[in-house]
């Protein structure tokens, strides 16, 4: 290139490979061009992000379905006896089984090996129908076909809503009806992941991620996802679970129910107070305080209540308990 009669460079073409690099010496005369080599740049190899929990630990046989026994016994019991029905109604509250369980029906039936309760896991249907397999269950509701359907087609149907299944549809299936899983079973199941994930998890805040799930093991797996994901060297601590959840912590709780106690009317509303200062929701306030008024309630008319895993908190709030109750 040659400078023009300003001493300027002329107009260059946008591609990079295209621009030199210029330098003068001493006399301002340009020296030889030194093309400019654009450093490649680095690739950062980054490790796929992890599946959700309740993705991770989705159960592949009824076995592993946790808090349906009511459902998945006459289900095993049936597909042993050969008595497996052409149509089924699953119904109940999100997050609590039914789609997984259709899946698992669908590998009992389909399975080499069966129909068999316990599909085997190694022909190509078991593994096209487990956990993050290719397989898919379609969803389909034809009157007809379900009134007289194929010897071979069977289907099941899974809804939170059963109320609104046409009579019609619902008259020709066997409906089971699933439920929220049991605090306590819920409780040990989460503790399980817990330990499965090599994350401590401080006493008293699993019963803060099954008060958060209500009872959905989905949900659940969320909301303890979502703990773990922000574990401080490997532990959950129970102030970190309960701001992160927005619940009420444990010291304003017992400030407010000491001075109930004590019939201090301006301590309850100075608790209150700071409940408004610190933004924290109302509603969810009065949720936690009648939570602890129930504790209270239940510790003083059964006194192994703590013990006996009927109420489960950590071990300095089960002495506060047993004191605001005394």
């Amino acid at each position: 290139f040659r400078l023009d009669h300003r001493g300027r460079l002329p107009h260059l073409a946008d591609d990079p490979d295209d621009l030199l690099l210029f330098e003068q010496d001493d006399a301002g005369t340009p020296s030889a061009p030194e093309p400019v080599v654009a450093a490649p740049a680095a690739t950062v190899e980054r490790p796929p992000a992890p599946l959700a929990l309740y993705r991770r630990y989705r159960p592949d046989t009824f076995a592993e379905v946790i808090g349906q026994e009511h459902v998945t016994g006459p289900l095993c019991r049936a597909i042993a006896n050969n008595k497996v029905n052409h149509a089924y109604l699953f119904s109940g509250p999100r997050g609590c089984g039914k789609t997984t369980s259709a899946r698992i029906l669908a590998r009992c039936l389909n399975c080499a090996e069966g129909p068999t309760p316990t599909p085997c896991g190694v022909c190509q249907s078991c593994r096209d129908l487990a956990r993050g397999g290719a397989g898919s269950i379609d969803v389909i509701a034809l009157l007809k076909v379900v009134e007289e359907p194929p010897e071979h087609v069977k289907f099941i149907f899974a809804t939170t809503e059963p109320e609104k299944v046409i009579g019609t549809i619902r008259s020709r299936t066997h409906h089971y009806p699933f439920r929220l899983v049991p605090p306590r079973t819920l409780s040990a199941y989460l503790d399980k992941i817990c330990g499965e994930e090599g994350v401590d998890v401080e006493r008293g805040v699993l019963p803060l991620v099954v008060r958060a799930g209500a009872g959905s093991v989905r949900d659940s797996l969320s909301v303890l996802d979502q703990l773990l994901g922000a574990a401080d060297h490997g532990r959950v601590s129970y102030l970190q679970a309960a701001g992160l959840l927005g619940y009420t912590s444990d010291a304003l709780l017992d400030e407010i129910v000491d001075a109930f106690a004590a019939g201090d009317g301006k301590g309850v509303f100075a608790g209150i107070d700071k409940v408004i200062e610190v933004g924290q929701d109302p509603r969810r306030f009065a949720e936690d305080l009648l939570e602890r008024m129930r504790d209270l309630v239940i510790v003083s008319q059964v006194p192994d209540a703590i013990d006996s895993g009927l109420i489960d908190v950590a071990e300095d709030q089960a002495e506060r308990l047993r004191a605001q109750a005394a």
